[in-house]
Formats: structure tokens, C-alpha cells, sequence
């Protein structure tokens, strides 16, 4: 399912959205896996920032993606 929670686009024209397959959230999957930048700037829920800021760490620590050397 696609859900928008707080700004529905950025300053350059892009949807933003969050992405759901039952419990587990694509963005957060693809910043864990180094795949993406969490952009936490955003208007949007505090939990999910949480999330998303945590996979991002998780992904620096682990040296994934475009965190690896």
C-alpha cells in the first residue's frame, strides 16, 4: 500500500510516500540495505523517523551499500 504521511511532494516536484508490503515499510529496506539516504527533514511521523534513521545507522555501521569503502 502507498501511504503519504505529512508533505506529499519535495521542493523539486518528487511524491513522497511511504510503501508497505503488510508490516514491512520499502523505504526502511532500502536504507538499511544501503540502497538510500533517509531524508529525515521531511514533515512526517516521528515514528517512522525513528525507523528509518536506525536503518540508516545500522547501514553506516555495516559499511552497506553506499556506505561501503
Amino acid at each position: 500500500r502507498v501511504e503519504v504521511d505529512g508533505e506529499a511532494m519535495d521542493q523539486h516536484g518528487r511524491h513522497l510516500a511511504f510503501l508497505w508490503n503488510g508490516e514491512r515499510m520499502l523505504n526502511e529496506e532500502l536504507v538499511r540495505r544501503g540502497l538510500a539516504r533517509a531524508k529525515l527533514y521531511y514533515d512526517f511521523s516521528e515514528r517512522k523517523k525513528d525507523r528509518l534513521g536506525r536503518a540508516q545507522r545500522e547501514a553506516k555501521r555495516d559499511k552497506v551499500g553506499i556506505w561501503s569503502p
